[in-house]
C-alpha cells in the first residue's frame, strides 16, 4: 500500500488561517534555506505543472505538509530549516509532529458520502465561460465528469489503482452543489486579471472508501479540493 509522509505544524493563539496562508508566510521567511519543491516549484522558482506530490493542507491548529513516497526523504531533510525560519517571526510557538499514513482507494459494498471543499473547476478559458453560463443542470453533469477525471488524476499521483474510478464512474454522483465566489488569476509580470476559474464545494457519494488525504481540482499544493468523509453539515 502507497503512503504518506506528513509533518504536522499547530500554532498556539493563532486562529484559524488557511493552507495558503501558512504556505505562504513560511515560503517568504525560508525561502533561502528551504527547496523549491516544498512548494512544488522547479529550480527556477516556476510552479511544476505535473499534480502536486507536495502538499500543505489545513488540519487543526496549524497546517499539515504531505509529500508522497518519492518527495519522503527531501520532507525530512527540510525539517529542521523548516522550523528554523519560523523561530524569530510571529509564528514562533508551534508544536511539530510526524506521522505517515496509508493512501488507497478501495471499492466496498457500500456507498460513501463525501464532502469536497472549494474546488477550483480547471479547464480552457473558454470552457470555463461556458460552464460558467450554463444551467445548473448541466453544470451538475460537468462537475460530475471533472470530479470522476480528478479521482482518477489523484490516484495517479499517489500510486494508487485508477481502475476502482474508473469501472464505477456511473455510481460516481454529485448530490449537492454550492457555487462559491471565482478566483481570479492574475499575470506575474502586469499583475491584470487574464482570467476566472469557477470555484464550487459540493458533495458526492460513490461505492469507494478513500483512505488518506485525497483533493481534486486546481492548486492542490495550497489545499485546495480537499476531499473528506460527509458529516451532514450544510455546504
Amino acid at each position: 500500500m502507497q503512503k504518506q509522509h506528513v509533518i504536522q505544524l499547530a500554532f498556539a493563539g493563532q486562529g484559524r488561517h488557511s493552507a495558503e496562508y501558512y504556505r505562504g508566510f513560511i515560503a517568504l521567511h525560508g525561502e533561502k534555506v528551504l527547496p523549491n519543491s516544498l512548494f512544488w516549484r522547479d529550480a527556477e522558482g516556476k510552479s511544476i505543472c505535473e499534480t502536486p506530490e507536495i502538499r500543505w493542507v489545513r488540519s487543526h491548529d496549524g497546517v499539515s505538509i504531505i509529500a508522497s513516497n518519492i518527495y519522503e526523504q527531501e520532507l525530512n531533510h527540510c525539517a529542521s530549516q523548516l522550523m528554523g525560519c519560523l523561530l524569530n517571526t510571529e509564528l514562533n510557538e508551534f508544536k511539530v509532529g510526524r506521522t505517515t499514513r496509508d493512501v488507497d482507494a478501495v471499492e466496498l459494498d457500500d456507498i460513501f458520502d463525501y464532502h469536497a471543499d472549494r474546488v477550483l473547476y480547471d479547464a480552457s478559458a473558454n470552457k470555463v465561460a461556458a460552464f460558467l453560463d450554463a444551467p445548473e443542470k448541466q453544470k451538475r453533469e460537468i462537475l460530475e465528469d471533472y470530479l470522476k477525471s480528478e479521482l482518477i488524476r489523484e490516484a495517479e499521483a499517489w500510486g494508487v489503482d485508477e481502475s476502482v474510478f474508473i469501472e464505477n464512474a456511473n455510481h460516481i454522483r454529485i448530490s449537492q452543489m454550492k457555487s462559491l465566489a471565482p478566483v481570479k488569476i492574475k499575470s506575474k509580470t502586469t499583475g491584470d486579471v487574464k482570467r476566472m476559474i469557477a470555484r464550487y464545494s459540493f458533495k458526492f457519494t460513490m461505492p469507494v472508501r478513500l483512505y488518506g488525504t485525497w483533493q481534486i481540482g486546481r492548486q492542490r499544493s495550497k489545499g485546495y479540493g480537499i476531499v473528506r468523509p460527509d458529516t451532514g453539515r450544510g455546504l
